[in-house]
């Protein structure tokens, strides 16, 4: 079976501000009927293969209060970032781990006060 067939609770996105992402998007999380946890964190400093800056994105994990198809969770995270491209998180801690790049020594280093945690996310719940 494949993953847009599944259920998941937990989904990841990349946006990109300033460009594709809702301006209000934190309004128009909150204003959803029921509560989605958010975990983000913007990228600004990654390098691609060339060593050129990559353009400004946001990772982010939103993690239902219950199982949801893909394309309902497709259609949720359209209406908060505007992006239609999203994949099922199989483990929060290596996806949070991501964020800082904390594994990837090659990488930036991303200082993990740069998350910001909504509607009650707490990484220690899923470690």
């Amino acid at each position: 079976m494949s993953w847009q067939t599944s259920k998941q609770k937990e989904w990841c996105v990349i946006s990109y501000p300033g460009e594709s992402e809702h301006l209000d998007w934190k309004e128009r999380l909150s204003k959803l009927p029921f509560i989605v946890k958010v975990a983000t964190i913007i990228h600004d400093k990654d390098l691609d293969k060339n060593g050129n800056l990559k353009k400004l994105h946001r990772h982010s994990i939103l993690c239902f209060e219950k199982d949801v198809d893909y394309t309902t969770a497709k259609t949720i995270i359209k209406q908060i970032f505007n992006i239609e491209l999203i994949q099922p998180v199989y483990s929060i801690k290596k996806y949070y781990q991501y964020f800082t790049h904390s594994n990837q020594p090659n990488k930036f280093q991303y200082n993990s006060s740069k998350i910001e945690h909504l509607n009650g996310f707490n990484i220690t719940e899923y470690r």
